[in-house]
């Protein structure tokens, strides 16, 4: 994200303004950031990333959200993971829509709930693969990445 200097009445003080943090566009907040909360499925080895779009305060910015959502052996989000977990790659049920999927079991094209949020359910074997989540912030394509996955996020 850029910066703008912005000038504060008279003289040559300046101040530094984030361009989006917190900008509303007609009438629509602009999302800042993502969150992601694992929880276990309820599928024997599953677990499910619950992935909330949020403003800069990290409150849940209601409204159905677009999102690219990938899987990734990489802390920061780079590439694609070289192995697909065993099960499937899916949205959880009654919790957001996939519109397309990209690579199988690996990157797909998510539409949230109207509440903001979106769970993707990774259904795996009895050693799962440990990845991160990570999805670009809607309308900006910042990406963003989950903590890593543990063997304990697999058992339902």
């Amino acid at each position: 994200m850029g910066t703008i200097p912005k000038k504060t009445g008279f003289g040559s003080r300046k101040r530094t303004t984030d361009v989006l943090a917190g900008a509303v566009i007609g009438g629509h907040t602009i999302p800042t950031l993502l969150t992601f909360t694992f929880s276990n499925s309820t599928t024997q080895y599953g677990t499910c990333c619950e992935i909330n779009v949020c403003n800069k305060d990290g409150q849940v910015i209601p409204g159905i959200h677009m999102l690219d959502v990938y899987l990734t052996d990489s802390a920061t989000g780079e590439g694609v993971t070289a192995t697909d977990p065993n099960g499937t790659v899916a949205a959880k049920a009654a919790s957001g829509s996939v519109l397309a999927t990209i690579t199988a079991k690996k990157v797909l094209k998510v539409a949230t709930l109207n509440t903001g949020k979106f769970t993707l359910e990774i259904l795996d074997d009895a050693t799962p693969v440990l990845l991160y989540v990570a999805a670009a912030i809607p309308g900006i394509g910042k990406i963003q990445v989950s903590r890593k996955t543990v063997a304990g996020d697999y058992k339902p």
